[in-house]
């Protein structure tokens, strides 16, 4: 009998899922490949299978995280294998056990027999799951080592540790704006962050938007006009400053400023003021994360404590601070000295 079922393992026989034949390395083996396993169990629990179109849209992959990809499908089929062998090897081994109950209750040859065949099949189940667990613990050990493998790699080619060589012949893009603005604030990178601050009616405004309109001949600017929105005030200022080829938004949050941001592709992003409007000073840093190659000018008004109302700790995190006085700027950043410069 035996003979029989280890010739008859060899033959070959047709996939459940796409009916191809193929010569299966166990008796209990069903399906042609690891993918037929998948589809039919993904059929059977109504589970839809990937949107390939969508998948070839993705980043592509490096060599490593295909291997890792892969690697990863042959555990989930492994990992369905185990739990179908399981459920085999729990209904064997119920069925032994009540063959082992008639058997002994009757002790005739027949139950005997019924008895012994259960035990056979109980046996090669439990063969069949052990290796099935062992394979599956070598690809876990596998997987866990590649992995650590990949960190490994990805750390010694990540720029953790530079030379003071390398850091030297680093080029980096800044504005040459020239004149009292550059004695004000040295040349800053081209994503700077700025915060001008000041009591009510101080300049700040006007400060700003002569700032902007020295900017734009290096990039787009947005213009948020926040505290005095698009009205004969901001209009009057525009006018007397002959600010021209800048953008003006009425945005007031921090999904209408993303989306007019990303929408205009601006370099320079002006906001006035924060103090004045629904942004916290955590906004402020994800908009910054969010366009991290575009320069941030915020403007913020002084309490009556004479602090910064609404910065919080956003000042540590910006290149240059500018307060003004009275029509006066004076500037405190890491691109220059301390300057000063009037402007009206």
């Amino acid at each position: 009998m035996e003979q029989v079922l280890i010739k008859s393992a060899t033959l070959p026989k047709p996939c459940e899922y796409c009916g191809k034949e193929f010569k299966p390395e166990r008796i209990s083996a069903k399906f042609c490949s690891n993918a037929c396993r998948t589809k039919a169990y993904r059929s059977r629990h109504g589970i839809p299978n990937p949107d390939f179109n969508k998948l070839v849209q993705k980043k592509p992959q490096r060599e490593e995280e295909r291997y890792l990809s892969f690697l990863q499908e042959e555990l989930d089929a492994l990992l369905l294998d185990e739990m179908n062998s399981e459920a085999k090897y729990k209904t064997a081994q119920n069925r032994y056990e009540q063959a082992l109950d008639t058997y002994q209750s009757s002790l005739n040859h027949w139950s005997r027999e019924n008895t012994q065949r259960r035990k056979k099949e109980v046996d090669q189940l439990r063969s069949e799951l052990f290796d099935i667990q062992v394979k599956k613990t070598k690809l876990q050990k596998k997987i866990e080592d590649y992995q650590k493998y990949i960190d490994k790699e990805v750390l010694e080619k990540s720029q953790l540790i530079m030379s003071s060589d390398e850091i030297v012949n680093l080029k980096f893009e800044t504005l040459d704006l020239g004149g009292d603005w550059q004695s004000l604030f040295g040349e800053p990178s081209t994503n700077f962050g700025m915060i001008i601050y000041g009591e009510a009616n101080s300049g700040k405004s006007i400060f700003a938007l002569r700032l902007a309109n020295k900017v734009k001949d290096f990039g787009r600017v947005i213009y948020f006009a926040i505290d005095e929105k698009i009205g004969i005030t901001i209009q009057k200022k525009i006018l007397d400053n002959n600010i021209r080829g800048i953008d003006l938004s009425m945005a007031k949050n921090k999904r209408e400023m993303e989306y007019v941001i990303k929408k205009g592709d601006y370099n320079f992003i002006f906001i006035d003021s924060a103090s004045k409007v629904h942004i916290t000073t955590q906004d402020l840093l994800d908009i910054k994360k969010k366009f991290p190659d575009k320069a941030l000018i915020t403007i913020f008004e002084l309490s009556r404590a004479q602090d910064i109302f609404g910065a919080y700790n956003y000042t540590q995190f910006c290149d240059i601070l500018i307060r003004i006085e009275k029509g006066k700027a004076y500037s405190r950043g890491k691109f220059a000295v301390d300057g000063e410069f009037q402007f009206l």
